[in-house]
């Protein structure tokens, strides 16, 4: 997560772009590429639009169409750049929106009352954005951080099953081609993807595992477990319904349910991935190249495997060379 000094950094550097937000989502302030922007949520009144998302009701709400200027992530945050105690969320398209939210986020800042959500996005893709409080709390002013990150960001990306080597899926489903095994069932997708954010410093660690392309789950969500591994990556071992390269030195990083399609971590609370390694007595030395995998376990899939396995599947794989 972004510390405070890092923040502070920015804003030193950089004044924010004028924008203030809209108060109606058909009308929402446009806002392009990464940058800071200013946000004025005073005169702001909360709308009936994008209120039923898991993270709960958005009072105060302000409005943004953003349009990306990259292939690849992007995080939207208000850490520590208010003090006001924000609630973020951001769907696909432009305009109010229809549908669940792609994230929504409430303390999602390292236990700060701010907010961060974490999406993928296309080269010249609308989406909107709704930035506004937690129920009760006022209003405020305040900038919003937008961060792409383009494909493949600091993670190399490997271990497509069927491809350059990779044992095939074990269940005879086809591999999606920038991820893993297709899962099964109603609103399977075709694999789902592993890729990261972030800077991969030891000096300053923001990388953040990405895990995309789930299906929109049942209201209990996916469980998704990242885990880490040393050694060499290989052609691959049975995993369920998927393919493993990363099969020396396992650690499970982190484990979260995913809600809206994607999930990242660390999140609230977590730490780096560096310390987080450190606390599991694998510490990463500057210039190591450490292998990344998740599992997730999707109780919707009904596959053909003919065993309770077949509802467990793996992403691809992928390496992360960490410098000072």
């Amino acid at each position: 997560m972004r510390s405070t000094s890092f923040v502070a950094a920015i804003a030193s550097l950089a004044a924010p772009s004028f924008a203030q937000g809209s108060d109606a989502c058909s009308t929402p302030q446009g806002i392009l590429g990464s940058g800071l922007f200013a946000f004025d949520q005073n005169a702001a009144t909360t709308g009936t639009e994008g209120q039923g998302n898991p993270c709960g009701a958005i009072e105060n709400d302000l409005w943004f169409t953003w349009t990306a200027s990259v292939d690849g992530q992007v995080i939207v945050a208000t850490c520590f750049m208010t003090t006001v105690d924000t609630k973020l969320a951001a769907y696909a398209g432009a305009g109010c929106p229809v549908g669940i939210a792609l994230d929504c986020s409430d303390m999602g800042c390292a236990g700060a009352p701010q907010s961060d959500v974490f999406f993928p996005v296309s080269l010249g893709a609308t989406y909107t954005i709704q930035l506004g409080t937690s129920p009760g709390a006022p209003g405020g002013t305040g900038m919003i951080e937008v961060s792409e990150t383009p494909n493949p960001g600091p993670m190399t990306r490997s271990c497509y099953p069927g491809t350059g080597g990779v044992i095939a899926c074990p269940c005879g489903q086809p591999a999606n081609p920038s991820g893993g095994c297709q899962n099964f069932g109603a609103g399977a997708t075709s694999g789902v993807e592993l890729g990261a954010v972030g800077t991969a410093s030891l000096a300053a660690d923001t990388v953040r595992l990405t895990s995309t392309n789930h299906r929109q789950p049942p209201p209990a969500g996916i469980l998704n477990v990242f885990f880490t591994g040393s050694g060499s990556l290989t052609n691959g071992a049975v995993h369920g319904a998927g393919v493993r390269c990363v099969n020396v030195g396992l650690k499970r990083l982190y484990a979260g349910q995913t809600h809206y399609g994607s999930l990242s971590k660390p999140g609230t609370g977590d730490p780096s991935i560096s310390a987080r390694s450190a606390q599991l007595g694998v510490p990463i030395s500057a210039g190591q190249t450490r292998h990344y995998f998740a599992v997730y376990r999707d109780t919707a899939a009904a596959g053909p495997c003919g065993n309770t396995a077949s509802n467990v599947n793996t992403t691809n794989a992928g390496s992360i060379f960490w410098g000072p």
